[in-house]
């Protein structure tokens, strides 16, 4: 079959074209693939980012509406205002817990009697940080919350 010189000629010729377009092929194929992957670590990346200064901008936020609160906390009826930042902050519930066990809360009512604001974590954050700090909490009720605490 391949004893002629036009077959032969054929042959490489073919095999050379087979061998450049699997070579090009490949090659657009990993430099497609490299390219892609360094566009998704550079989208994943600047999301992370945006989403980190969000966060950052709403902890802020959150955090000196609570800390308006905190000349408040000594007045002997709190209530109104904590309701007020409850409503315009969009606060599911916003309490003080004092260092006599007692506490105040814009959803809560009926506070049990024995119910100690002192043994929850994010009243021990709190004072334990002895700064403000923003921590995930679950309630009472189970629900898991942000809690903003202030010493």
């Amino acid at each position: 079959m391949l004893s002629s010189i036009r077959a032969r000629v054929v042959c490489a010729c073919v095999a050379l074209v087979v061998f450049s377009v699997v070579s090009s092929t490949a090659t657009s194929y990993v430099i497609a693939k490299r390219s892609n992957e360094e566009a998704i670590e550079r989208n994943l990346t600047s999301d992370v980012d945006n989403r980190a200064v969000v966060i950052g901008e709403w902890v802020a936020s959150k955090g000196q509406m609570i800390s308006s609160l905190q000349d408040v906390a000594l007045t002997p009826d709190p209530l109104p205002m904590l309701k007020q930042v409850a409503t315009a902050g969009g606060f599911w519930d916003i309490g003080i817990g004092y260092p006599n066990k007692s506490a105040k809360f814009t959803d809560w009512p009926n506070i049990p009697p024995d119910y100690d604001p002192t043994s929850r974590p994010w009243y021990r954050s709190a004072v334990q940080a002895g700064k403000p700090i923003a921590t995930p909490y679950v309630s009472t009720s189970g629900a898991l919350l942000v809690a903003f605490a202030y010493p």
